[in-house]
């Protein structure tokens, strides 16, 4: 099976998929490096997640990709995961799935 650097689809599709802000750049490099330092806590976005996903039931309007975010953060915040940045639910992923995400020595961004 053909094996894909982590960094190489990122550094791919960072303009193409307008990877910008958070998530594009700094967030980006910061999670393929195991850097899960707080920016934004987990728990808060636990409990931001809670109430937008609440509200959109009170509505009646699904909010799939929401409760499934929810959902994810909630098994990080059962594995002690609360204090920590929220993108350390991609360490739930790598558990669940036996596939690591983050970059090995050799194919980090820098």
């Amino acid at each position: 099976m053909r094996q894909v650097s982590i960094e190489r689809l990122f550094s791919d599709n960072r303009e193409r998929l307008n990877l910008t802000w958070r998530a594009g750049r700094q967030g980006g490099n910061r999670v393929l490096t195991g850097d899960f330092s707080p920016n934004f806590k987990l728990s808060l976005a636990y409990k931001d997640l809670g109430l937008a996903t609440a509200l959109a039931a009170s509505l009646g309007v699904p909010s799939l990709m929401g409760a499934a975010a929810y959902q994810l953060h909630a098994l990080a915040m059962g594995a002690g995961l609360a204090a920590e940045d929220q993108s350390a639910t991609i360490k739930v992923l790598e558990a669940c799935t036996g596939v690591p995400a983050r970059a090995t020595k050799g194919n980090a961004p820098g």
